[in-house]
């Protein structure tokens, strides 16, 4: 259920975040320069071409930056401040790194990455979602190289946002998968949970008892 639901809630949530990057692209133009050169990174031509950019733009750019971004930087705040203040954080660097024409998308998608995180206390979850969300892009990238621009849609090339309709109905889904991986996902570690230094709790919240050790004659 958890893999299943990671999927649907990362396919859902694309259509209003293209939306979301066509609105911030409408008043923060992006230079050409930095258009090609990012186009380039995930642009391939033929089938071995597109195999390889997955490999290394959609499935690589997924592990390496989930290790670094909720592996290494949310859980070492998340030691320091609450659950929600660390991914919100940890998305906020997330979001500066991939350029500030598309910060916005950026930071909604990083928050959502770390909510994956939180919730299932692994990185295989966030990699699935951030790996999925990357193919939909060099997928889409490759049909409008094949096909031609005027071929896709225009709120798949984020000339403008989706549709209302689209953007409600993926927003409803989502939750609905949000939803699901809130009551799946494992509990909400503490801070003391997280550094490992903390002792178990039962369900009342009391610590149990340590019996006191025996004598040894």
């Amino acid at each position: 259920r958890l893999l299943g639901f990671t999927v649907l809630g990362s396919l859902t949530i694309v259509a209003p975040v293209m939306s979301l990057e066509a609105l911030t692209l409408t008043y923060l133009k992006i230079p050409q320069a930095v258009t090609d050169a990012l186009m380039r990174l995930i642009t391939a031509k033929t089938y071995p071409e597109l195999i390889y950019v997955l490999a290394i733009a959609a499935f690589g750019a997924a592990v390496s930056e989930e290790f670094v971004f909720r592996g290494i930087l949310q859980r070492s705040i998340m030691s320091r401040l609450s659950p929600w203040a660390s991914i919100v954080v940890a998305s906020a660097v997330f979001a500066l790194l991939h350029t500030i024409w598309r910060m916005p998308p950026a930071l909604v998608l990083g928050i959502f990455l770390g909510f994956l995180y939180w919730r299932t206390q692994s990185l295989v979850m966030p990699m699935v979602a951030h790996f999925t969300i990357n193919t939909v892009s060099v997928v889409v990238t490759f049909v409008t190289e094949r096909r031609g621009e005027l071929a896709m849609l225009a709120w798949i090339r984020e000339d403008k946002p989706a549709p209302a309709w689209l953007v409600v109905v993926s927003l409803a889904v989502f939750a609905l998968a949000v939803r699901v991986l809130w009551k799946e996902g494992a509990p909400a570690a503490s801070p003391g949970d997280l550094s490992g230094d903390s002792m178990p709790v039962d369900p009342a919240g009391t610590p149990p008892r340590v019996p006191p050790e025996t004598p040894t004659p």
